[in-house]
């Protein structure tokens, strides 16, 4: 979570004013409301392009995964920073226990506001190392880009995709449809370490 650091946005502001485009993800769970306000206020001055929020379906599977209450305080957290005009991006990475609630947190997403969603695939790395019963099957993964480029097609708000969601498939002109130029190019990959690096919590800049 960046803003346990507490010079988050300095770093932010730092990079900003270098001419990067800054973001960061975070769950949206602070303290109260007044907090969370605190937040979109600081991410607002540093001069953040987009924020995403990691939101993993509505209110009873966010809190299956995420604990009882956090769903109310990770939309507050959204409605503080749509309320101060930050771009908000819904983090939802999809697996067993969300998959078919797809379009019901895609409409969620735009009822709060949120300028895109984006979807990522669960992979059994990190926590999540741990829980691979609730990794999609492979066989579930066409039906499940079908749905996102439904979404995309008829959506109000923009829909991304993580790099490992429909990479060559049938679906991956409307689900990219572009290179990272914007150009109407081939897809060339992910950018880490080439238009993009990551900074964690802790610090330690990812590259690649």
């Amino acid at each position: 979570e960046p803003t346990l650091r507490p010079d988050w946005d300095v770093i932010a502001r730092a990079l900003a004013d270098r001419g990067l485009f800054v973001n960061m993800v975070t769950n949206g769970v602070y303290a109260d409301a007044d907090s969370a306000r605190a937040i979109a206020r600081r991410a607002k001055a540093a001069g953040m392009c987009n924020v995403g929020v990691s939101i993993d379906g509505p209110k009873a599977i966010h809190d299956l995964i995420r604990g009882p209450g956090n769903f109310e305080r990770a939309m507050q957290g959204v409605a503080a920073f749509v309320a101060e005009g930050v771009s908000v991006g819904f983090m939802f990475t999809v697996h067993r226990l969300n998959r078919d609630a797809l379009a019901e947190t895609y409409a969620l997403a735009v009822r709060a506001g949120a300028a895109m969603f984006r979807v990522q695939l669960a992979k059994p790395m990190g926590n999540m190392d741990d829980w691979r019963s609730l990794i999609l099957d492979p066989k579930q993964i066409p039906g499940l880009l079908k749905d996102i480029a439904a979404l995309k097609t008829a959506g109000p708000i923009a829909v991304r995709v993580g790099d490992s969601l429909g990479y060559y498939s049938p679906q991956d002109k409307v689900l990219r449809g572009q290179g990272w130029r914007k150009r109407n190019e081939s897809w060339q990959g992910c950018q880490a370490g080439l238009n993009a690096i990551g900074i964690e919590a802790a610090g330690n800049v990812k590259r690649s």
